[in-house]
C-alpha cells in the first residue's frame, strides 16, 4: 500500500503543529493523541486515495480511567463522519471538533482542574484580573471624556485622525475600505492601521477577537509591518497578537511559513495551517484577542481561525471561487 500525497503532507503539517500527537504506525495508519487531552489515542486508516475516500477509526484508548473507550469510538466515528467531505484533508478539522466535544463530555470539575486558564491562573486571579480590567477601563474613560466628545462630532465636523475603536459600524467601514472615517495622515505619518485589512470582531463572553492581514513580500517587511501594527494603542493593549505568515520570496528563490502563539498555546499552528489549506501566499495575519476574564475554552480556536478566515478573504489573498470550481469538478 502506498499512502497519496495528500496524507503524506496533511502528516508533516500536523506533526509540525503537535510533535507528540501523531506516529505512524505503518502505511496507512496513524496513531493520534488529542491536543489538551493526550491521554486519549486513537488509531485511523486511511485508504490509498484519501482525501478521495474516507479514513476509517480503528480503536480509542484512555490512558486515564473513567472513560468508556466503545463509546468514545463510537462518538469519535460519529464526529469524524459529521466532518468529512470528499476530497477534503480531515485530521486537523477532526482535533478541533473532538477538542470541543471532550470539553463537553468530560466532568466539569475535572475540566477546570487539569485545563487552569491559559495564562497559568487560578479562577481567583483571573477574578481580579477582571476587576483590574474594569477598573483601568474606568480611569482610561475618565481620562479620555474629552476625546469621546470630540468623537461624538464626528459626523459634523471633518478630523484629521480617527482612532481606532472597535465599534461594530466603524469594523463594517474598516473591512471595506481598509481606513478610518475621514482619515487624513497627520504631518505624513501613516496611521499604524493603514494598509491593514480588518476583520469583523467576534465578542463571546468578555472577549474580543480581531484579525489583520497584510500583503509582505519578505521576512523583514513582515517584521516591519508588525512592529508598526503593534504601535496602535489598542492593538497593543491585546492579551495576545497570534500571527502567522507565508512568503514566497521571488528575488531570493525560497519560501518561508512560520508562526508565533504569542501565548495562546497552539494558536499560531492552528492559523497558519488554515492559510497552508486556503493557499494563501505572501501575507501576514496577526490576531488579537482581548480577555475580559471569562473562560470561553476551545471556541477561542473557532473564533481564531473564524477572524483569520474573514480577513484572507475581505483581503483577496485566496480564490475562493476556483477553489470551489475545483471541488465541484471532482
Amino acid at each position: 500500500m502506498h499512502e497519496s500525497e495528500e496524507l503524506v503532507q496533511e502528516a508533516g503539517a500536523i506533526e509540525a503543529i503537535y510533535p507528540e500527537c501523531i506516529e505512524k504506525l505503518f502505511e496507512g495508519v496513524y496513531k493520534l493523541r488529542i491536543p489538551q487531552h493526550e491521554h486519549i489515542l486513537f488509531q485511523m486508516s486511511f485508504p490509498e486515495d484519501y482525501p478521495e475516500s474516507k479514513p476509517y477509526i480503528l480503536d480509542v484508548v484512555s490512558e486515564k480511567e473513567g472513560f468508556d473507550e466503545k463509546y468514545l469510538m463510537e462518538l469519535f466515528q460519529d464526529v469524524l463522519d459529521s466532518i468529512y467531505h470528499e476530497g477534503v484533508v480531515v485530521i486537523f478539522d477532526l482535533f478541533t471538533e473532538l477538542e470541543a466535544v471532550l470539553h463537553i463530555e468530560e466532568d466539569a470539575d475535572e475540566e477546570i482542574k487539569n485545563e487552569e486558564d491559559h495564562w497559568g491562573m487560578d479562577e481567583s486571579n483571573v477574578r481580579n484580573l477582571a476587576t483590574n480590567l474594569e477598573a483601568s477601563k474606568v480611569i482610561r474613560e475618565t481620562g479620555e471624556e474629552e476625546e469621546k466628545k470630540k468623537e461624538e462630532q464626528e459626523q459634523e465636523q471633518p478630523q484629521s485622525h480617527l482612532e481606532y475603536v472597535y465599534a461594530k459600524n466603524k469594523e463594517k467601514r474598516y473591512a471595506k475600505t481598509g481606513k478610518p472615517d475621514n482619515y487624513t495622515k497627520p504631518n505624513k505619518m501613516s496611521d499604524p492601521l493603514d494598509g491593514w485589512i480588518i476583520s469583523e470582531p467576534i465578542s463571546d463572553r468578555k472577549s474580543t477577537f480581531v484579525a489583520f492581514a497584510k500583503e509582505v513580500h519578505s521576512l523583514d517587511d513582515a517584521y516591519m509591518k508588525l512592529s508598526r501594527l503593534m504601535e496602535d494603542k489598542k492593538v497593543s493593549r491585546a492579551n495576545h497578537a497570534m500571527r502567522a505568515w507565508r512568503i514566497k520570496d521571488s528575488e531570493k528563490g525560497v519560501q518561508y511559513q512560520d508562526c508565533d502563539d504569542d501565548g495562546e498555546t497552539a494558536a499560531g499552528g492552528r492559523m497558519l495551517h488554515l492559510m497552508s489549506i486556503m493557499d494563501a501566499w505572501n501575507v501576514m495575519v496577526v490576531c488579537c484577542r482581548w480577555f475580559g476574564g471569562v473562560h470561553i475554552g476551545p471556541d477561542r480556536f473557532k473564533h481564531i481561525n473564524s477572524t483569520t478566515r474573514d480577513v484572507l478573504v475581505k483581503g483577496n489573498f485566496v480564490d475562493i471561487d476556483s477553489k470551489k470550481s475545483k471541488k465541484k469538478r471532482k
